[in-house]
């Protein structure tokens, strides 16, 4: 038995005789899932092409967005999740089986058990909202699941100080939503959430194109551009071809439009990611400022690529701001460290408030 126990302790024999677990980002854009013992990991957006009038799925993931602009009135792009909560349990669902499909591979047929699941959630999170992720686990079939805390699992990818006494900030900016959140050895002291991320980007992008030239442009456009825009600012003036819909003609149109120009348009986008931020250090107290002044700013989600925005913020609160390589993928990076060691998973697990 001793024995046993010790190859439990070492994860021996977890990966050869049980099922894989699999922990899975549930972005309002994007879907993350990673496989621990095979380490491997996919992501595809998280959208799904639905037929209105059979209710049936056409498509999932990238082939869905694919559509997105193009597909008739009949079929309806659906985001199934959005500012972090589960809109459409059965649609979540199919999102999920989708990344099992692809990753048939690479699970061990051979199984005595299901696979074990684990999620990330907000802090924030309300019993009504964590019912829903419950029912969703049922809906897949899982009987071992585990919600993990996102804020703590965030500080985790980001930082290498979660048990030190010193203070981490995390600046979480992404699709359609920005998360703020202090944490100090290990414990999170603040959390707050806005509704301002991507979407509100190319939204701002968007409505500047349409109103200086009159012309109407698509989502995949203003994506393609997006990660230099704020860059650029700083640096030698280029053009941007962009190609859309005459408001006025009605007719296909081509424009150049200049890295400066649309350069003001995003540091207005980043004026609000600063003003939030300064909202939010009102509640920080004193001794926890200083931390954070001197260990610096974590800036993380995938409007983070903006390298800009971190120019700007190191600006403006005159502290260095950290950034990983891929800070897109800052939960999948945080939870390949928790399932390494059961002292830090008991820490990060989510506890109900209410």
């Amino acid at each position: 038995m001793a024995r046993i126990a010790r190859l439990f302790k070492k994860n021996i024999l977890r990966q050869t005789l049980f099922a894989p677990r699999i922990a899975i980002d549930l972005g309002s854009s994007v879907v993350r899932m990673y496989i621990k013992e095979s380490d491997q990991s996919i992501d595809f957006p998280s959208l799904l092409a639905i037929h209105l009038p059979t209710q049936t799925v056409l498509a999932v993931g990238a082939e869905a967005k694919k559509m997105i602009g193009k597909s008739p009135k009949d079929i309806q792009i659906s985001h199934p999740v959005k500012l972090s909560r589960i809109i459409d349990i059965d649609e979540v669902a199919l999102l999920i089986q989708h990344g099992f499909d692809s990753f048939k591979t690479s699970l061990n047929p051979f199984a005595l058990f299901q696979p074990h699941l684990f999620f990330f959630i907000q802090p924030s999170t309300t019993q009504v909202q964590y019912n829903a992720w419950i029912t969703l686990c049922r809906k897949l079939g899982v009987i071992q699941y585990t919600f993990f805390n996102s804020a703590l699992i965030a500080v985790l990818g980001s930082s290498k100080d979660f048990f030190s006494t010193s203070t981490t900030m995390i600046v979480d900016i992404n699709y359609d939503q920005t998360t703020i959140c202090v944490v100090f050895a290990g414990r999170l002291t603040l959390f707050k959430t806005f509704p301002l991320g991507n979407t509100s980007l190319r939204k701002a992008v968007q409505s500047h194109i349409r109103s200086a030239f009159n012309l109407e442009v698509g989502e995949d456009v203003i994506d393609e551009m997006k990660h230099s825009m704020i860059d650029v600012a700083h640096q030698k003036e280029h053009f941007y071809v962009i190609r859309g819909r005459d408001l006025v003609a009605g007719v296909p149109r081509t424009i150049k439009v200049s890295s400066h120009e649309l350069g003001k348009v995003v540091a207005e986008f980043a004026d609000s990611i600063v003003k939030i931020m300064k909202d939010t250090f009102q509640e920080v107290p004193a001794e926890l400022m200083t931390d954070i002044v001197h260990s610096g700013i974590h800036l993380t989600g995938e409007i983070a690529l903006l390298e800009g925005l971190k120019v700007v913020i190191e600006k403006e609160f005159g502290t260095f701001v950290h950034m990983s390589a891929n800070p897109e993928k800052v939960y999948i990076q945080g939870v390949k460290k928790v399932l390494d060691d059961p002292e830090i998973l008991s820490k990060v697990v989510f506890k109900p408030y209410w």
